[in-house]
């Protein structure tokens, strides 16, 4: 009776021994996966500056950005300057804006560029748009692979399955083909570049200057407050 109990309690103690091992184990994965996602670029924050479903006026000013996901001063415009010009400008429907891919930097600028159209597919091309903004990370370092594009989309809350097909299909590079030959044929060279009302101006300029030119196109169209 007394070897029974022996093993009995030695049984019992190799079963709570092991069971320490295995949460032990278990609480550490835990941790590596954490560490893993506060690391990891998706953990930027979102743009708090929603594009407003606003109507422009048959006469509002037309501004075209052209830009490239990976071109810093892009992002710097797209965080610092865009919320301004949609608060202040495109709410009121004086301005209107459209953004043309013009890729520039690499593999990932195009591969970025088509998961944004596959956005549009999905009438959240804005949305995606400020979230790759928000995600820069240095240009080709792995930042825009496809694998990060499509954890992105189901971020947003976008079909996961159908902007996969999208992105894996390839359909929507002829789009950035097309952007990246309008912009060619008008003399952008950099980005990001703007065409105000017809106006070509290129390279990054602080708010006030861009400001400037927009109040001058409005004064033009009779829009000026």
């Amino acid at each position: 009776m007394a070897r029974r109990r022996g093993r009995a309690t030695k049984g019992r103690r190799g079963l709570l021994l092991g069971g320490a091992v295995g949460l032990a184990v278990v609480l550490v994965a835990v941790l590596v996966l954490v560490a893993r996602i506060a690391q990891s670029p998706r953990s930027s924050r979102l743009s708090t500056t929603p594009y407003p479903q606003v109507t422009p006026t048959p006469n509002a000013v037309s501004v075209t950005v052209f830009f490239d996901f990976q071109c810093p001063y892009c992002g710097q415009f797209a965080r610092e300057s865009e919320p301004k010009l949609r608060e202040d400008y495109i709410r009121r429907g004086v301005v209107s804006l459209r953004a043309v891919h013009f890729p520039i930097l690499g593999g990932e600028s195009w591969m970025a560029a088509q998961a944004a159209e596959c956005a549009r597919e999905q009438g959240r091309f804005w949305e995606y748009y400020d979230l790759l903004f928000q995600r820069q990370a240095g240009e080709n370092r792995g930042t825009f692979s496809p694998r990060n594009l499509k954890a992105w989309a189901r971020e947003l809350g976008l079909d996961g399955a159908l902007f996969d097909a999208c992105l894996d299909s390839g359909r929507s590079l002829a789009k950035v083909e097309q952007d990246f030959q309008e912009g060619r044929r008008l003399g952008v060279s950099a980005t990001p570049s703007f065409l105000v009302d017809g106006q070509l101006v290129q390279g990054l300029m602080p708010w006030e200057r861009f400001r400037l030119i927009l109040e001058d196109a409005l004064r033009r169209r009779g829009l000026s407050p």
